[in-house]
């Protein structure tokens, strides 16, 4: 299993510096749980707001160069308060491309986006981890082109326009102190609540999945696949975990399968089966906050927005009786 190593590097000028350091790197290191956050425990987005939070942005639109071309929007308003944070964030269409029709019965169609144009949206930021952890890729044997393994967000956008550009003046932001100073205060309404921030994750806060280990951990572990009779879970290999790095589970406990690469025979695994699984939890925020579809028009049959995690395997092996 990876083993987790926190360094501490100290430079400055005076030789008692270290000494006078009151806490280590890993005291500082927060490692909340998956429970927590189903629990409630917001995740703070890079917009300053909480993830899943209906959010009015307002910005420039840039379009990434390469193969995969995204849309990304330079934020330069918040709800109406002005920002000078350069803050770029990837744009996600609600129900159908930005400039198509959605083909729902009510559903409004986003507008057609022009590079370096401004505009206003309306939406949420969501996020979960992407890429692939290196040991995962070492092991599997397998080298693909893949970005680190990290949390990452996005805007979702179901309502939008164009507006006529922006242009700062310093009364935008008479009143107040700069921007990212001001960010969390609807979230921070309790000096006892626990935030955190989505930059943080995996440097400051590391998540400690389901498995009770950090996300994109590797891991062994052998489960039997099994019907959970939820709609989240249709046409997608369940297991029932029984064993955690050879360790026996007491606690029940049921992980969606997923193959790291391509797909598993046949589509799925066989139901009834127990598989030896190698591979790593991973998890992201699925689903869509009610308020959403509510000011969205539209009904979609999915799970309220909500943080879960899933279990990505890049090798499987069938348990013979």
């Amino acid at each position: 299993m990876t083993k987790w190593a926190i360094i501490t590097v100290c430079m400055c000028a005076s030789p008692g510096c270290q000494s006078d350091s009151k806490s280590t790197a890993a005291e500082n290191v927060r490692a909340p749980s998956v429970a927590e956050l189903q629990a409630g425990t917001p995740i703070i987005g890079r917009l300053g707001k909480p993830i899943g939070s209906i959010q009015i942005v307002q910005g420039r639109t840039i379009r990434s160069v390469g193969k995969a071309s995204i849309w990304y929007l330079q934020v330069q308003r918040v709800g109406g308060i002005a920002t000078q944070e350069c803050t770029s964030i990837p744009l996600s269409p609600y129900l159908a491309d930005f400039g198509e029709e959605t083909g729902v019965a009510g559903a409004r169609s986003l507008p057609a986006i022009v590079d370096g144009k401004t505009y206003e949206f309306e939406g949420y930021e969501t996020g979960g981890y992407e890429g692939i952890p290196a040991e995962a890729m070492e092991r599997s044997g397998v080298l693909l082109q893949s970005h680190e393994f990290g949390f990452s967000t996005e805007f979702v956008v179901y309502a939008g326009h164009q507006i006529e550009p922006i242009a700062f003046t310093p009364t935008d932001f008479v009143g107040c102190e700069m921007y990212a100073k001001n960010l969390t205060a609807t979230a921070a309404d309790a000096e006892s609540q626990v935030l955190i921030p989505a930059a943080d994750i995996g440097s400051d806060c590391i998540i400690t999945g389901r498995l009770g280990e950090p996300l994109g951990t590797i891991v062994r572990l052998r489960g039997q696949i099994v019907d959970t009779r939820t709609k989240a879970d249709d046409g997608i290999s369940c297991a029932r975990v029984l064993s955690i790095d050879d360790a026996e589970t007491y606690q029940p406990l049921t992980l969606q399968i997923h193959p790291m690469f391509g797909s598993f025979p046949e589509g799925k695994l066989t139901m009834g089966k127990i598989y030896d699984l190698e591979g790593y939890e991973s998890g992201g925020f699925r689903g869509i906050p009610d308020e959403a579809m509510t000011r969205a028009d539209t009904e979609v049959a999915t799970t309220s927005h909500h943080f879960g995690t899933y279990f990505l395997a890049y090798k499987v092996v069938e348990v013979q009786p």
